[in-house]
């Protein structure tokens, strides 16, 4: 592992939002001559929703079908505020990058075991395999 920072999102309620993705394990197959990685990661994120959001902590571990009738704001609006990506060089010196493209988040009216509200992401990662020499 070369750095794995975390990216930050400021969402237009004063939320913010901080996501990285970890790889986990990779495998690389030849395949006609030229080789094809499989590559399996971990998203990590926290919300840290300002004061007038927050409510009362539980632990209940909510349901998708829970969270998604308990959205209020689709598509809410985010600017990032810092969006490096995590690197990784392998031991046969190829390097993998994997950075985070658009994020899209919806909120609910649900609260985490601290209190902030729980929030649905979507993104899709952005991985770039270059292989060794």
């Amino acid at each position: 592992m070369l750095k794995e920072p975390w990216c930050t999102y400021q969402v237009s309620d004063r939320t913010k939002i901080k996501i990285r993705d970890v790889l986990l394990d990779v495998r690389r197959v030849m395949v006609d001559g030229m080789p094809k990685y499989s590559i399996n990661t971990d998203t990590q994120t926290t919300v840290l929703c300002s004061q007038d959001l927050r409510g009362e902590p539980t632990d209940h571990m909510h349901t998708k079908e829970e969270l998604s009738r308990a959205v209020e704001l689709r598509g809410m609006h985010c600017d990032a505020a810092s969006a490096d990506h995590s690197s990784y060089a392998l031991e046969d010196g190829t390097r993998i990058t994997i950075g985070i493209g658009q994020v899209d988040v919806s909120r609910t009216t649900l609260h985490d075991r601290r209190g902030d509200r729980i929030c649905m992401l979507g993104r899709v990662p952005l991985i770039h395999v270059t292989p060794a020499p």
